[in-house]
């Protein structure tokens, strides 16, 4: 029996994922952004490639280069798939969104227009790391859509939050006297009081 089968008589063109570049686990601060730039070669004549991203089995991304915002909290399975006609690839990782606020020094000001300000100087991890504070505001930062009263009084750290009192202005009725509930890991308001509901309201 003579077998003239002639499939499968071209060598397959191999995937291989560089790892050199890249981690295997992966600490991303709250709202920073990872960027995660693979390097592929394949060993043989180089066929179109495909790309998937996946974070716990969901897929986040099918580009080459990985852009993500990490918006929320957690510990995410990571996996990259580069696949062409002849085969697959795989790069298995993890990532961690942790908060840039779980330790180290909150401080509240005001800027010129009386609008609150808080920084943050995050306490160093490593031996030989510098602390500095952040030079954004991070009230706004994770905030963007929220208006927040002017003339900032106080602040306090309680039970997993973070109290900001702020006094408001007394020539502007939307500008009401108002405390402000944070959450301790992320800065997100999570809850508020305001003066006009209260007499003699001052925060």
């Amino acid at each position: 029996f003579e077998d003239e089968i002639t499939d499968a008589t071209n060598p397959i063109s191999e995937i291989i994922i560089n790892e050199s570049n890249l981690e295997k686990v992966y600490n991303l601060p709250k709202n920073d952004t990872l960027r995660i730039e693979p390097k592929v070669t394949q060993t043989n004549k180089e066929l179109p490639l495909s790309y998937v991203w996946e974070l716990n089995q969901e897929i986040v991304s099918t580009d080459k280069n990985f852009c993500y915002i990490g918006e929320t909290l957690g510990t995410f399975n990571g996996r990259l798939i580069v696949e062409n006609e002849d085969g697959k690839a795989f790069f298995i990782f993890t990532l961690n969104v942790n908060s840039p606020y779980e330790y180290g020094i909150t401080v509240l000001s005001k800027d010129t227009d009386n609008r609150p300000h808080i920084s943050f100087m995050q306490e160093a991890m490593k031996e030989g790391d510098v602390s500095s504070f952040y030079m954004e505001n991070c009230l706004e930062k994770n905030n963007p859509e929220q208006f927040f009263a002017s003339n900032p009084s106080d602040i306090l750290h309680t039970a997993g939050s973070l109290i900001v009192a702020c006094q408001g202005d007394d020539n502007n009725t939307n500008d009401e006297p108002t405390i402000y509930f944070l959450n301790e890991k992320t800065f997100v308001m999570e809850n508020m009081v305001v003066g006009s509901e209260y007499e003699s309201f001052k925060p």
